[in-house]
């Protein structure tokens, strides 16, 4: 959620600006198309599995189901969003000569953030989409500053998406914790301290509520489990930055992660650790975009412009996809029902991201500009 575009020089000396960053834009494009079409497959399929006992019982509604069995791990992508994070909100200050400026990083992020999403959430508000017996007020003064995710009755209220919003907040509260504790004991001991809490908080989850049914709930959205996911991102901020060598064999490694994240789902001693697998395989998949260059072939195009409005997007789409395909399923066949709710949960992102979000980043750097000193000459003027 930083912006960093444009094209990386093809030097890898330690220290080098590198703005080869495109790579990190398609990553976004991938995610968001990933959570788009899992959010459009659950309402349309539901789950794909139910516990019996402490076991998966796969179950699949139609033969062309079994084909998307994949989609249904469309929620990692969030994990790569959180890694992704991660990577830019440290990589601006390794090339900010590892200084910072509170007040502009605060200015920023709230300009960057808060404008779409104050817009998204006072919309789902007034429609009263996903609404609560929560105490309606409360739950809105939860939402409005980023702590709904701390409570099971408002933590999937008004746009169930929004919960990864507030994690997202928490991690930028306790950057300056990690900036304090990087600087103390060096950025691999950091992650090792920073997975254990991680394995902690699981085990204190697996000890208050015994092996769980679902990956997520209030606890587990809690940056205390998932903090190790967004620092793997500064991690490897840190290793582009300084130059080093691209990790060995990704495609494999990815794939070993990849697959202990499916595994982990299938039993629910184990499915706690699905997310920090998928964090893993991010952590390669952004290795790959970062040591390599993209055309301008039409596929890029496409995937840039979905990174581009990612956020927007990932604001508007769950609560109204449905909704709105559920419309068009009453006047036109489901497929064309599908594409026209797909086609205009985009164009929401997009309105949202040209009026609001564009916009509100343009304020923030504004206000965080440094504006020349006057001279005495200029003063005497004035």
């Amino acid at each position: 959620m930083a912006e960093l575009p444009g094209q990386r020089e093809q030097s890898v000396q330690p220290g080098v600006l590198r703005s080869n960053l495109m790579g990190v834009d398609l990553l976004r494009g991938v995610a968001i198309l990933m959570v788009l079409v899992y959010h459009a497959f659950t309402s349309e399929y539901g789950r794909y599995y139910k516990w019996k006992g402490l076991v998966a019982k796969l179950r699949f509604p139609n033969p062309e189901s079994v084909l998307l069995y994949p989609v249904s791990f469309g929620w990692s992508a969030v994990a790569l969003f959180f890694v992704i994070s991660g990577f830019c909100i440290h990589y601006s200050y390794l090339r900010n000569g590892s200084s910072i400026v509170w007040r502009d990083y605060a200015i920023r992020r709230f300009w960057r953030i808060y404008p779409a999403y104050l817009a998204a959430l006072l919309f789902f508000f007034g429609f009263g989409f996903f609404a609560t017996r929560f105490p309606q007020w409360a739950n809105l003064g939860l939402h409005l500053t980023f702590f709904h995710n701390l409570f099971p009755q408002t933590l999937m209220a008004y746009n169930p998406s929004f919960w990864s919003l507030a994690t997202e907040v928490q991690f930028y509260l306790l950057y300056p914790l990690f900036l304090f504790l990087h600087g103390r004991v060096g950025i691999g001991r950091l992650l090792i301290g920073l997975l254990a809490l991680s394995l902690l908080w699981r085990c204190g989850i697996y000890a208050m509520a015994g092996s769980p049914r679902s990956t997520l709930t209030n606890l587990t959205a809690m940056p205390m489990m998932s903090w190790v996911d967004w620092a793997l991102g500064a991690w490897v901020a840190e290793r582009y930055y300084h130059g080093k060598k691209p990790l060995p064999r990704k495609a494999l490694w990815a794939l070993l992660a990849v697959a202990g994240m499916v595994l982990a789902s299938l039993t629910r001693p184990t499915l706690l650790f699905c997310f920090l697998f998928a964090s893993v395989a991010s952590v390669f998949l952004l290795e790959w975009a970062l040591h390599r260059s993209f055309g301008r072939q039409w596929y890029w195009r496409i995937l840039l412009f979905f990174g581009t409005v990612s956020y927007s997007l990932y604001l508007w789409h769950q609560p109204l996809f449905p909704v709105i395909r559920n419309y068009c399923g009453g006047h036109f066949h489901p497929a064309l029902a599908w594409f026209l709710a797909f086609a205009a949960v985009v164009l929401a992102g997009w309105i949202s991201y040209r009026l609001i979000e564009a916009p509100g980043m343009s304020l923030g750097r504004r206000f965080t500009q440094k504006k020349p000193r006057a001279t005495r000459e200029t003063a005497a003027v004035r």
